[in-house]
């Protein structure tokens, strides 16, 4: 077997696991979302019906994974907690705590797909029909930015040069070359 092989037989292995899982569905709440609603907004401008649908059944199907993702989460928090238990006992720790405030939030994404369903079925064309498009497009903005809010303090825990804002760059002529 050579290397490339092994590469996709560890690759395909992995995805099978809730640690890398999780961490394949994660970008989905914000990427998924955003598109959904970038491709919605401008079909709205230029009044397309099918791009329309499509944006919001992107949007509702994305936020619908909150399930999926969740349920994969919960299932590796054990042996990341294991895993960072030894050496890194604040991550533990953290991993826990904003596995929970993912999943009390959980309602959100919930609330946005079935606003979005509702603005698909009945369409634009009254003002239920305005109300739902108008409160799809806030929730959808206001998951997606809460989604990259969560991210960011997740991220903080894995990456240490995100845990204080960065300073001024100081460069010295030696360091240019």
């Amino acid at each position: 077997m050579n290397q490339s092989e092994q590469l996709l037989k560890e690759f395909f292995s992995a995805l099978g696991t809730p640690e890398y899982g999780f961490l394949m569905l994660e970008p989905i709440f914000v990427y998924g979302i955003g598109l959904g609603l970038v491709i919605f907004l401008f079909a709205l401008i230029v009044r397309e019906q099918k791009s329309q649908m499509f944006g919001l059944i992107l949007i509702a199907g994305c936020a619908m994974m909150i399930g999926p993702y969740l349920n994969r989460r919960g299932a590796a928090e054990k042996r990341i907690v294991q895993v960072y238990q030894i050496d890194q006992p604040d991550r533990a720790e953290g991993f826990v705590e904003k596995t929970k405030n993912r999943r009390s939030a959980k309602w959100l994404y919930y609330l946005t797909a079935a606003v979005a369903i509702g603005a698909l079925l009945v369409g634009g064309k009254n003002k239920v029909g305005t109300g739902l498009t108008i409160a799809t497009i806030l929730l959808a903005l206001g998951t997606v930015f809460f989604s990259s809010v969560i991210h960011y303090n997740e991220a903080k825990l894995y990456h240490p040069n995100l845990r204080a804002p960065p300073g001024p760059m100081q460069y010295s002529s030696d360091s240019l070359r």
